[in-house]
Formats: structure tokens, C-alpha cells, sequence
């Protein structure tokens, strides 16, 4: 992705052709599996590529052709960008060992020509082993199709580690999140539930390695490092919804949660630089439920948070989120603390985050009887301030549907995963829980990208 076509795009876009009120992102697809089936939950994970998005589904049962059931072995859609920015489906992957409950497509993402796809409950027959989990990294061939190219787990893999529960990968890094592990980064001193995340490296020769495994500097039981993960780049961010204490291991506060920033030494290896916690963090506010990193912004979910952007107006389980900005190498602050404009209880804004350059979207899947919501934030550049510019709803939203559960953004185009909405792209043929993926576009790369 070509980020300074993305940004002076965007800001010639936003500053002169529309008031920062504008609604300039259109809904263009309702995207749904080819064949979607009750309690497939299409849309639990979404990500967005420039030309191709990834959904997936974790319930779904069968293999690509239909002709082998796994119950919950859970699958990924692939859908390619046509004429007029309509997007179809182009291919089904499954993992090459798939079985049952292994929820394949509990998380994704995309970086050009290659997805990976977690599968936080992969049991490993051969080894006898229950939950530990794994990813499995997709490449697209001049052909056009998508092959599994290689099975990533971790070196020390044990029961229950929820591996591949976050998942994100940029150029010849993937990034793997364990959030239940227990071990430290030499696979002793065992501390119950406090993660880990572990980096990939591909090498000249094609093959995956296990490079790295990180662990919190300050890690203690249930923190969950590693619950949700983001590469981009020389950067990686890692939340930590369960951690108690601020960024110098003081003032204790049950689940105020965290993140911790790591920047790509001289060495190769990705050494943690800071640890970031809200500036007006609170018992329970879940900080780090989600993340996300693009070149110099770092932007984090706190969906359980209460107050609005000054610290006032308590609204239980409202939801915020955070953007920090980096000052100097290893040095990143707070710069804005966002939250929705039609802020109601329980909305649980921040459940989902994704940012790109100057672009952000922020989900709150309960909003509004759980229609669900996602909302967009963009930084001008001549201010530099982010604000809201646009909420997006689906265009047949209703009630129970949970759009924004799940979101992504790239350049022009975003992605929200409304993954218990019953009906099909026509809003017929109701199944439960059966999912569905909404995809909206800007015309601020018209010029630039038109085909």
C-alpha cells in the first residue's frame, strides 16, 4: 500500500471537496459466504487489502468443497474488488488439517498478496494436544488462487494457549498473539494466563520461522498480552485487557488494561520500548481489547470505559478509544482520547479499532439495540487533530445484528463485520447467526486509482 498516496488523497479529499461533517464513505457491497449457513458467525473477523478482503467465519463447517463436515472447524472468505468498488466472493480456504472446533477464522488479516488466518482452538490430533492453537499463512499466486503456504505454531505450544487468537502480518512478518501462555520468552517461569506473542520471519527460501517471542516486561497472572496484536512495518502493538497497573507498574486497577509498543532493533529483533495505559484509566475499562498501528499512530480500544473525551458525563460501558502518536524513537504520548458522538450505555465503542494513515474506524457493536455502529475519524493535515467525520450503519440494519463487531480500513475502503445479521445481500432468505460484511468506499482516490 502506497501510504503517501493514501494520505495526500484523503487530505486533499476531506479539506477541500467536503465539510468535515460530510458523509463521504457510500455502502457499495453487502458481502455474504456463497454458502452461508445457520450459526456460521461470517464476519467475527475482517480485513481489508487494497484489491482483496478476508472474512471469517468461525462456525462454519464445511471444507471448501462441501464435501467434508467439521463442526466449528471454521472457515475464511476471500472477496476481490470489481468494477464500481462492488466486491464479490472469489475464494473459500479452510486449514489444510482442519478439525473439529477449531475455529479457524478467529482472526485474519491481509498485506498484499499474502493472509494469515488464526485458528485459536486448533487441536493437534498427532500430538494429542487440546486448544493450543495455530495460524496458517495464505499466499496469491499468479494464477490468481490463494494456497496455504505454511502452518505456523509456537515452539513451546501447550493446551489452552489460545494461539492465533489475534493475528497480523506486513511483509515478511507475522505477528501471532497467545493470550492464555504461560511461560516467559525462555519457556520457563510460569505465570498463569499472562501471554505472549510470538513474531514469524520469512525467510529467502519461502519457509516461516519462528524469530521472536515476546513477553510484558511487567507481566503477572491473567494480564492476556497478546489478546489482540498489529504489525506494521518496524512497529508492533500488543494489548493487555487484563492488566492491573499503569505504565510504571504502580496504581492498581482490576482490568484497567494496557499496551505495549515495540520497535525492530539494529539486532533484527523487536524490543518493547513503552507500555501505554489510558490517561484517565478505570477499573474495568478493558484498555487493549483491541489495537491497531499505522506508521506513527497507535490507536487502542477500551470499549468498557464510562466517561467522554474530558473525563465527564459517566455513561456505563459507553466505550472510548485512544490515539497515541510517536514523539521520537521508543517514545509514544497520548494525543486524543475518542469517543461517539451519540454515546449511549453499553454501546461498547472500541470493541473494534483499525487506523490507516489518517483514517480510523472505531466499532461499537451494541449501539442502538445492537444494530451496531462503526464511526470514522480522520486527522487533517492542517490541524493534525482527529475527529469524527461519519457514522456508518448498515443499509438494512436491524436490531440483534451486530455491525461493528468487527472492523478494518485500507486507503479509500472500509470493512465491518456484522457477523449475526440473519440475511442474505438481498435482506431475504433469513438464517441465524448466518453473518455478513459490509464494505464502503470513498471517492477521494478517483483520480489515483480509477480503473
Amino acid at each position: 500500500m502506497n501510504h503517501l498516496l493514501c494520505f495526500i488523497g484523503l487530505f486533499l479529499f476531506f479539506t477541500s471537496a467536503f465539510p468535515s461533517t460530510a458523509q463521504v464513505f457510500t455502502e457499495t457491497t453487502k458481502a455474504v459466504a456463497n454458502d452461508r449457513g445457520n450459526f456460521d458467525l461470517y464476519g467475527f473477523s475482517v480485513a481489508m487489502g487494497r484489491d482483496f478482503a478476508v472474512v471469517g467465519a468461525i462456525r462454519e463447517d464445511e471444507n471448501k468443497n462441501a464435501t467434508i463436515t467439521r463442526t466449528d472447524a471454521g472457515s475464511a472468505y476471500i472477496l476481490a474488488r470489481g468494477p464500481a468498488n462492488t466486491w464479490s466472493q472469489v475464494q473459500k480456504i479452510v486449514a489444510s488439517d482442519r478439525t473439529t472446533q477449531d475455529q479457524f477464522g478467529a482472526s485474519v488479516d491481509i498485506d498484499d498478496d499474502l493472509i494469515i488466518v488464526g485458528a485459536n482452538q486448533e487441536n493437534d490430533v498427532n500430538a494429542n494436544s487440546v486448544g493450543p492453537g495455530a495460524a496458517y499463512v495464505f499466499r496469491r499466486f499468479p494464477a490468481g488462487n490463494w494456497v496455504e503456504i505454511a502452518r505456523l505454531v509456537a515452539g513451546d505450544r501447550a493446551n489452552f494457549d489460545f494461539f492465533g487468537q489475534s493475528v497480523s502480518i506486513s511483509g515478511n512478518y507475522a505477528v501471532v498473539g497467545a493470550y492464555r501462555d504461560s511461560e516467559d520468552e525462555t519457556g520457563a517461569n510460569t505465570v498463569n494466563g499472562a501471554g505472549s506473542v510470538y513474531i514469524f520471519e520469512r525467510k529467502p527460501s519461502g519457509a516461516w520461522v519462528q524469530l521472536q517471542k515476546l513477553v510484558a516486561s511487567d507481566r503477572e497472572a491473567y494480564d492476556s498480552f497478546g489478546f489482540s496484536v498489529c504489525i506494521d512495518g518496524d512497529y508492533i502493538i500488543v494489548g493487555a485487557r487484563g492488566d492491573d497497573h499503569d505504565a510504571s507498574g504502580g496504581s492498581f486497577l482490576t482490568g484497567s488494561g494496557s499496551a505495549y509498543i515495540f520497535e525492530k532493533a539494529a539486532s533484527g529483533l523487536w524490543v518493547e520500548v513503552q507500555k501505554i495505559v489510558a490517561g484517565d484509566r478505570g477499573i474495568q475499562d478493558n484498555f487493549g481489547f483491541s489495537v491497531s498501528i499505522s506508521g506513527n499512530t497507535a490507536l487502542v480500544g477500551a470499549y468498557d470505559e464510562n466517561h467522554d473525551e474530558f473525563g465527564n458525563n459517566s455513561i456505563e460501558n459507553t466505550g472510548s478509544a485512544y490515539f497515541f502518536e510517536r514523539l521520537a524513537p521508543g517514545s509514544w504520548a497520548q494525543v486524543k482520547k475518542a469517543t461517539a458522538s451519540d454515546r449511549e450505555e453499553n454501546a461498547l465503542f472500541g470493541y473494534s479499532v483499525s487506523v490507516s494513515d489518517s483514517l480510523a474506524v472505531i466499532g461499537a457493536y451494541q449501539n442502538d439495540l445492537r444494530k451496531g455502529g462503526a464511526y470514522v475519524f480522520f486527522r487533517p493535515m492542517d490541524t493534525g487533530v482527529w475527529g469524527q467525520t461519519q457514522k456508518l450503519t448498515a443499509s438494512d440494519k436491524k436490531d440483534g445484528a451486530e455491525f461493528g463487531f468487527t472492523v478494518s480500513v485500507n486507503c479509500n475502503h472500509i470493512i465491518v463485520g456484522a457477523h449475526r445479521e440473519p440475511n442474505d445481500q438481498s435482506d431475504q432468505n433469513p438464517l441465524t447467526d448466518a453473518g455478513a460484511a459490509y464494505i464502503f468506499h470513498t471517492c477521494a482516490f478517483k483520480r489515483l486509482f480509477a480503473k
